[in-house]
């Protein structure tokens, strides 16, 4: 037996939703759940009504005329809808009105919540305390924070998610790099393996004189990506030259002043320039970037090809870029095969024993004795007899030093 009448919707994940059979006064809240209970709801209380899926914007490619009805209904209520909202510019459509069978909704100063109701709770609790924060790290005000594309940052990030916790200490400035980690354990070299400056900063990453390769297929990458796909992301030759001129500023350590641009993208230079250049890698760019990407497109913009999914893929390109960086240098610090580990792991050992016997002046004279063999005798044995001194030795020394004794007793 058929329904005699029939809503139509071209939402088809609402409508597979909605004839599924809940209940509901007792089913789980999901997504858009008002909108759904109110229909299940209605759909139960009307036997002769069913909903049904159409394909919304049929007219992109038929005429008006050529479509059936539900086609040209579909059609009618997105124009009314468009048109609601055109002749209502000061209307509020953040704040949905309460349903009858919702029972109850959240409402936040970003306006109602329909889904993801846990995520958005925790991001409203946190995100005044990670925005004051974010600001005083990075000397940033609160106008140059809401310059920022926050959305194409976020998509970036959720398109590189196996990576997530390595760039999560990345755009927070906690990746550990050789200064930081000797901060909190001396053992751990702050110079870099790679170069041998003496300090190893997050910016020298960028920078280091012998990453060459790096920077020329970073550069490299850029250049292509804005031509691939048969100009999926075709872009204007002076946000092009703008960028890569940025780009190739951080890497060389040079002033922003020094950025050679058009006049037409020097709002977008001063945008990115309060904000940080060296900041484009860890995927926060200045909306001017898309806004302009937005115009040059013009009426050539559709759901795949516009400002948001422009800025996301570069976003997402120089987080990447970054990461590549990153593993290269852990490959040059920790190894990257069975030869080159081995021979991180002894450097490391022998490190960690040469510390050790720095402290053979202000140590207890009853435990001298550990420190009897010379250093350099030491540093010739295997990194596994290095290591079982070290995990003898190391608390006995530790302890017997004056300070750590301070340290112990209080």
């Amino acid at each position: 037996m058929t329904n005699k009448f029939a809503v139509v919707c071209d939402n088809k994940t609402m409508v597979k939703r909605a004839n599924e059979q809940y209940d509901a006064t007792t089913a789980t809240p999901n997504a858009e759940w008002d909108i759904l209970a109110e229909i299940w709801t209605t759909l139960h209380a009307l036997q002769d009504w069913s909903i049904t899926w159409v394909k919304g914007h049929q007219d992109d490619k038929q005429t008006y005329a050529a479509l059936d009805l539900k086609a040209q209904l579909n059609i009618d209520a997105d124009a009314l809808a468009n048109q609601y909202i055109v002749d209502n510019p000061n209307h509020s459509y953040g704040t949905v009105p309460l349903l009858p069978t919702c029972g109850s909704q959240l409402n936040l100063p970003i306006g109602t919540i329909t889904h993801k109701l846990k995520r958005e709770i925790i991001i409203a609790r946190t995100e005044p305390a990670l925005r004051k924060h974010l600001c005083k790290h990075f000397h940033w005000d609160e106008a140059t924070f809401d310059t920022i594309d926050w959305e194409s940052f976020r998509r970036a990030r959720n398109q590189l998610d196996k990576h997530r916790t390595t760039l999560n200490k990345h755009v927070n400035d906690i990746t550990p790099v050789g200064r930081r980690v000797n901060r909190y354990d001396p053992k751990y070299p702050k110079s870099c393996t790679t170069c041998g400056v003496p300090e190893e900063t997050a910016i020298h990453l960028l920078q280091c004189p012998e990453r060459t390769q790096w920077r020329r297929t970073c550069m490299q990458a850029l250049q292509q990506h804005f031509t691939k796909d048969n100009g999926k992301w075709d872009t204007s030759l002076e946000v092009q030259e703008l960028l890569l001129e940025g780009i190739k500023a951080v890497m060389e350590g040079r002033e922003p002043d020094t950025i050679t641009h058009s006049q037409s993208v020097t709002h977008i230079a001063a945008a990115q320039q309060a904000i940080g250049w060296e900041q484009v890698f860890s995927g926060r760019l200045a909306s001017a970037w898309q806004e302009s990407h937005s115009n040059y497109l013009g009426t050539k913009a559709n759901k795949k090809v516009n400002g948001q999914t422009w800025g996301t893929a570069l976003a997402q390109l120089l987080l990447q870029q970054w990461h590549n960086l990153w593993i290269e240098r852990n490959g040059d610090r920790h190894g990257t095969d069975k030869v080159t580990k081995a021979a991180a792991a002894k450097r490391q050992a022998v490190r960690e024993v040469e510390l050790l016997y720095d402290l053979t002046e202000s140590i207890n004279p009853n435990d001298q004795w550990i420190l009897a063999t010379p250093l350099e005798e030491m540093k010739q044995r295997r990194t596994y007899m290095l290591r079982a001194w070290i995990s003898s030795y190391e608390p006995i020394l530790r302890k017997s030093h004056p300070y750590e004794t301070r340290l112990v007793t209080g």
